[in-house]
């Protein structure tokens, strides 16, 4: 059973990952100081979460960066999705004795603990990237005493932007009807945020969440999923969606039933799918994220903890990106502050 468990988590990364659409724009300063260069240069380690990964991969391409800005190689380690693999991967890295820090994309924040507390045993800094370390995996928390620092969003802010949107676009309409596309409910952070949104829907009685179908992160189980909804009744206000992908899949199925101007539609992810559709006015919003940010500032932040410099345990962009009008959530008042930095 856990070995089946373990493919079962490791089909449903691989989706949510693959189809997850960022966008990211300059978001500002912070109040760490930047890292001096080192006289010599450091050594890291980046374990890659799967480096065929598209988000992953801007990620990576992040870090990358930083790292060559500060004088520091970095080597890359890829899981491909395997808690399994990364667990050993670090573990072997702790035994060359070659590193002064690690980042970690993490395949799964519970199971790379052990690995990330013999790290710092070590005496290796170890910062963690998109993914917290430990169970909570809603929020940015640094929950293992001697992490560096762990750099990502809040997925609970992400669900309560999702669930602010549908609120605004319902606003003076009564009922307003919802259909809620989530990706897969058998991973932890899109059942989380779904929960998260019927909770925020619940204290509106005016919205009815009217149908919910699973579509896998993927355009065209979503436009078979909101076919069958459109079938069944095409009295709906607002299609939101746990990822752009079936936003933009949803979006095939409406216009083909010639509801475009009667159903408003938002997203999750940022990425030009998205953010081109909200500058078209196809779309009334989505919530985005900066991968390629997060990989840099994971980096910088590490490169700060080695050199002896107090550092935030945790770093959320999406404090960032409020304080200069930059999501998370993105309509057409805030979309020319940021541009996308992959397709989506």
């Amino acid at each position: 059973m856990e070995h089946r468990s373990r493919g079962v988590k490791l089909a449903i990364w691989a989706i949510v990952l693959a189809l997850f659409a960022v966008g990211v724009a300059a978001c500002g300063g912070d109040d760490a100081a930047a890292p001096a260069e080192p006289e010599e240069p450091l050594s890291l380690a980046f374990f890659q979460i799967a480096s065929v990964n598209a988000y992953a991969q801007v990620t990576q391409q992040g870090a990358e960066q930083a790292a060559g800005d500060l004088n520091a190689s970095i080597d890359v380690f890829d899981a491909v999705f395997d808690p399994t693999a990364q667990l050993g991967q670090v573990r072997d890295a702790i035994v060359t004795g070659k590193y002064d820090g690690f980042v970690i994309f993490a395949v799964d924040g519970n199971s790379i603990v052990p690995a990330v507390e013999e790290a710092l045993e070590a005496g290796i800094k170890v910062s963690g990237v998109f993914t917290p370390f430990g169970p909570n995996f809603l929020d940015v928390v640094n929950e293992v005493g001697g992490v560096t620092t762990i750099v990502g969003v809040s997925e609970r802010d992400v669900a309560l932007s999702q669930a602010q949107m549908t609120i605004d676009l319902c606003e003076g309409k009564d009922p307003c009807n919802v259909v809620y596309l989530p990706g897969i409910l058998a991973f932890p952070p899109s059942a989380g945020r779904f929960e998260i949104y019927k909770e925020e829907i619940a204290g509106h009685p005016n919205i009815t969440i009217v149908a919910t179908q699973e579509a896998g992160f993927e355009a065209n189980a979503a436009v078979t999923a909101m076919q069958n909804i459109l079938q069944a009744n095409q009295d709906i206000d607002v299609v939101a969606t746990d990822g752009d992908q079936m936003s933009f899949g949803a979006e095939q199925a409406i216009n083909d039933a010639g509801l475009t101007d009667q159903i408003q539609i938002t997203g999750n992810g940022g990425g030009e799918l998205g953010l081109s559709a909200i500058r078209e006015g196809r779309w009334a919003g989505t919530v985005y994220s900066p991968p390629f940010d997060m990989g840099a500032k994971a980096v910088e932040l590490l490169v700060l903890g080695i050199q002896g410099e107090e550092v935030p345990e945790t770093f959320d962009f999406f404090d960032i990106q409020r304080e200069n009008d930059q999501g998370p959530i993105i309509t057409e008042e805030n979309v020319d502050n940021v541009e996308a930095q992959w397709p989506g």
